[in-house]
């Protein structure tokens, strides 16, 4: 229940309303996205297959009544939605149906850069006002934060706590003024020219960069998308300037194509009265207002095969994807195609899969057809293969997949991929009194932009589970048999030399000559994991912090559980051990994480990979494995009904591990391509530098040595795994989340209280000496890569408390504002960066710094100076009080989320006994009132050694 909030006071009158807006009908928006399409969709027996053609039901879907869907005079769109999830906040979204394609100059990058403007001022906000009133609000402002530009339209999204009604004022002003106020200073312009840029290089002009750029312009090529990516081009974005920005921001950004999205906390009405006041006045400017064209992409039944080629590329890999149909979701019809389609995907992976561990498919990586979009306008279902042998694996692919369309799916196979299915809809099911905010507002961005997504959800789920209790094989097989009848293969090889890839002759040959082969799935299912063991008895029980339940158990392990409601349905869990590869001898980081991939790639006790597949087909589990320096670990989550198998799971990976050959080579793939990943990028290079400034080189790289890799087999890594994860003698499960504590204190009992015991051990101390000067390091840029930047680390060594951890996060804040208002916003030399401010309890107690900043190679030297004057400042003088209050209203209005794993690392800390006190979600808002301007300036001047640093730069060749 609510408590009585400043809203309780708020009267709204429906004669404003009427004056104001109007009601937009379900009907009224079919006509509006024209969803007039032909009838039902086509059936077949078997004679009649190959003249199946999917015909689907135009209806419209019901729009969600608990939603207000309006519109004002002016055309402006809203949609409002009274929300107690997550609580005491508001979603809001500016969404603007135009992006790139709508621009003049097809690869000119104007709507992006626009979208960077607006963030440069506004009338109301001129300059940095804009981003000091979002910290204000408790909104770090930051890159890919606060908005994104895509082909087809812009979104700007802002997040505030309800509790006072001047920021729910301020941030519906704040998109009122996105919307019509946008400044666009043409010196703000110049200045943001390099942050753009650099945004450029980062994404762009890597090898991996390069190679994506090559991906684009092989899906766009003829289509009414070709040549206007998003992030556009190095010439455009080192020359804008303000007439074109001006020019869509006018053309573009106008009333009557755009929405405004709220959800939250607020009673609806409210919200729409104070819409109304920040919204009604706005009209179009200017005279240019030109019809939104839909682009409508052809699917081309032949297939496309490209070679693609960067001397840094590391392994050799084939991508094939195949075209699909953008069905209209907000129809009946549409949205049952899609679900056929899912079904379609998840059985044709099974049979990848299935072939994989049979080894008939002869791949280094396990195979799936994932879905993606490129836009709105093209969509694909796709792979990626790796093999020494790309045009033997690509026959083998396509066999499988002609497969299903020459001899059909088998009702068997129907039936796990609906039980699969079905176990989704039973976990949304489940969480439906918990639907975030956010979640809500990208469903109504979606809804504007293309019809799709505005049904109710209980409405959804009905009309899902209703497609999938009436679909069949033959419907199925049918589609399949259609979908790559109608979307010929585009087919990629990738690599560093065309000489070791098949030619694009040999790639159409093989797609135009591959028969399908007859699936070969025989193996025995089962039905259950395990019989329960005879629980063991908890030697002692209790609760700590919010009334967290605690069993321990003679064999030394813990667990503790936290019932909460966050996310209806569901628990999350994390369970840790003191150890790690540090206890072990000669056993290296990377050695100990290629063990963890290749147990959790196989199966668990007797049963094969395959028969897990199939046995957790219906159920919503995840778990993963890892060894770290000092520790080893799960962690995962899985449904409420599913808990047990969950538990199961945990117990067999703990006391029958096993490798599978194919998972073990699959390992060792990865392994090698990190290895030659580390020779050809400078990131990654630079990234095991910054490491070495806190851990000994000797065993500590993530990255493999070619040894490492020679030398590994099955049996190996299985031992590794073992001595880690075999016995426990202080293991701390945590769990939290929507279940009933007798239930888990049983299945503690049973599944944990009997594990193993072993001998007590520990982690050692892999920490490197303690610098005495300052150290740097120069990791060349690979080949024709311009993505530089740098990094810094700084290390205390000493033991902190609780105002020593909180204070350091509020310094965090600090320096990310820095690194925003600095090089970038300043120096226009920088995209972004990061800031990591962190109090270890392990192996001794310290509390250390990385900065890590992306830039412009050839101004590394501006960019450390920015930073350092301002980290000199922080040390000498500590911030200003209304910096310091902008840091803190940011790490309050973080600190209103929680997640159920929040609740597992509190209480895991709260039973392990680590360190100097934990922040909890009892004590942060009391400890960060406790805090300080002159205790920002105490531990940064302590912290921040600018005799002793490391910097790691990646620098041009």
């Amino acid at each position: 229940m609510r408590n009585k909030q400043w809203w309780a006071t708020v009267t709204l009158t429906t004669a404003v309303l009427a004056a104001a807006c109007s009601t937009t009908t379900p009907e009224e928006l079919a006509e509006e996205y024209d969803l007039s399409q032909a009838t039902d969709e086509a059936t077949s027996d078997d004679d009649d297959s190959l003249n199946y053609a999917p015909n689907p039901d135009p209806t419209p879907l019901d729009f969600d009544s608990d939603t207000v869907i309006g519109a004002l005079d002016n055309g402006l769109t809203y949609y409002l939605r009274d929300n107690d999830s997550p609580g005491s906040s508001i979603q809001l979204r500016l969404v603007v149906h135009a992006g790139s394609v709508q621009q003049e100059v097809a690869d000119s990058g104007v709507a992006h850069f626009l979208e960077h403007m607006l963030f440069n001022g506004t009338d109301d906000f001129p300059g940095n006002d804009l981003k000091d009133t979002l910290e204000s609000l408790g909104i770090q402002f930051g890159p890919e934060l606060n908005a994104f530009t895509s082909y087809d339209e812009t979104v700007y999204e802002l997040w505030a706590q309800t509790d006072d009604e001047a920021t729910v004022d301020t941030a519906i002003q704040v998109l009122a003024q996105w919307a019509s106020a946008a400044t666009i200073d043409p010196a703000e312009v110049a200045a943001e020219r390099g942050v753009v840029r650099d945004e450029l290089r980062q994404r762009t002009e890597s090898a991996d960069g390069r190679i994506f750029v090559d991906f684009i312009e092989l899906y766009t090529d003829g289509t009414g998308y070709e040549g206007s990516s998003p992030i556009g081009t190095a010439e455009w974005a080192d020359t804008m300037e303000e007439a074109p920005l001006r020019a869509f921001y006018d053309r573009w950004y106008r009333p009557d194509n755009m929405a405004v999205i709220i959800v939250g906390d607020v009673p609806v009405d409210v919200l729409e009265e104070k819409l109304i006041d920040a919204f009604s006045e706005i009209s179009a400017r200017g005279d240019d207002h030109p019809t939104r064209t839909v682009v409508t992409p052809a699917i081309s039944p032949n297939p496309v095969a490209e070679i693609i080629t960067h001397p840094e590329n590391v392994a050799d890999n084939l991508s094939v994807d195949f075209p699909f149909t953008t069905w209209d979701q907000g129809t009946v019809g549409g949205s049952k195609l899609i679900v056929w389609e899912t079904l379609i995907a998840k059985m044709l992976t099974r049979r990848l899969t299935n072939a994989w561990f049979d080894e008939t498919l002869n791949s280094d990586n396990e195979p799936y057809l994932a879905e993606f979009s490129l836009n709105r306008g093209l969509r694909y279902y796709g792979s990626n293969l790796e093999s020494s042998d790309l045009g033997a694996t690509l026959k083998q692919y396509l066999a499988i997949l002609r497969g299903a369309a020459d001899f059909g799916f088998t009702e068997e196979e129907v039936a796990d991929a609906v039980a699969e299915f079905g176990a989704g809809i039973d976990s949304w099911e489940a969480s439906l009194g918990s639907t975030q905010d956010a979640d809500y507002a990208w469903w109504y961005t979606n809804h504007f932009l293309t019809g799709i997504w505005g049904e109710p959800e209980q409405a959804w789920i009905d009309r899902e589970r209703e497609v999938i209790k009436s679909v069949t094989s033959n419907q199925l097989s049918d589609h399949w048999r259609w979908s790559l009848a109608t979307g010929g293969p585009i087919m990629a090889a990738v690599g560093a030399d065309a000489t070791t890839l098949p030619t694009i002759t040999e790639l159409l040959e093989i797609a135009e000559t591959t028969v399908g082969s007859a699936p070969t799935s025989d193996f025995e299912t089962i039905d259950r994991l395990m019989d329960s063991p005879e629980p063991a008895e908890p030697t002692n029980s209790y609760t700590v912090l919010q009334d967290a339940h605690v069993w321990e158990f003679d064999n030394g392990a813990t667990v503790v559980f936290q019932q909460t409601d966050i996310v209806d349905g569901s628990i999350s869990f994390e369970a840790t051990s003191m150890g790690g590869y540090s206890a072990l001898d000669d056993v290296s980081y990377a050695e100990a994480a290629l063990a963890s991939n290749a147990v959790i790639g196989s199966g668990v006790g007797p049963h094969s990979p395959t028969q897990l597949d199939q046995f957790l087909s219906d159920k919503s589990i995840g778990i993963s494995p890892v060894i770290f320096c000092e520790g080893e670990g799960l962690s995962g989550n899985a449904d409420t009904n599913d808990i047990e198998t969950l538990f199961q799971i945990y117990h067999l990976l703990m006391t029958a591990p096993s490798i599978h050959e194919t998972a073990f080579r699959s390992a060792i793939s990865s392994g090698q391509v990190l290895l030659d990943q580390l020779a050809a990028d400078a990131a990654i290079a630079a990234e095991l530098e910054l490491r070495y400034m806190t851990y000994r080189r000797e065993l500590n790289s993530r990255v493999p040595t070619q040894g490492e890799v020679d030398s590994a087999t099955p049996d190996s890594l299985l031992e590794i795994f073992v001595s880690r994860f075999g016995t426990v003698d202080d293991l701390v499960l945590s769990i939290a989340g929507d279940a009933d504590a007798d239930v888990v204190g049983k299945l503690a009992a049973a599944y944990v209280g009997t594990l193993p015991p072993g001998p007590d051990d520990s982690f050692t101390n892999q920490l490197a000496p303690a610098r005495t000067e300052v150290v740097t390091i120069e990791v060349p840029l690979r080949g024709d890569a311009e993505n530089g930047g740098i990094a810094w680390h700084f290390d205390l060594r000493a033991d902190w408390d609780l105002n020593d951890a909180m204070t350091g996060r509020v310094l965090e804040t600090l320096i990310q504002t820095l690194i925003i208002d600095s090089p970038r916003e300043d120096l226009g030399a920088s995209y972004g960066g990061s800031v990591v401010v962190t109090p270890w309890s392990v192996p001794i107690e310290r509390m250390d710094l990385t900065i890590q900043i992306n830039g412009d190679p050839e101004r590394l030297d501006e960019i450390r100076t920015a930073i350092f004057v301002g980290l000199t400042d922080l040390t000498e003088n500590g911030p200003s009080q209304s910096a310091f209050d902008r840091a803190v209203a940011v790490l309050r209005a973080d600190y209103d989320f929680v997640s159920n794993y929040t609740f597992t690392a509190q209480n895991a800390e709260a039973v392990s006994g680590f360190g100097g006190g934990a922040i909890t979600t009892i004590n942060r808002n009391r400890e960060l009132d406790q805090v300080s301007p002159a205790d920002v300036r105490r531990l940064a001047a302590r912290l921040i050694n600018f005799e002793t640093y490391g910097e790691v730069a990646r620098v041009p060749a």
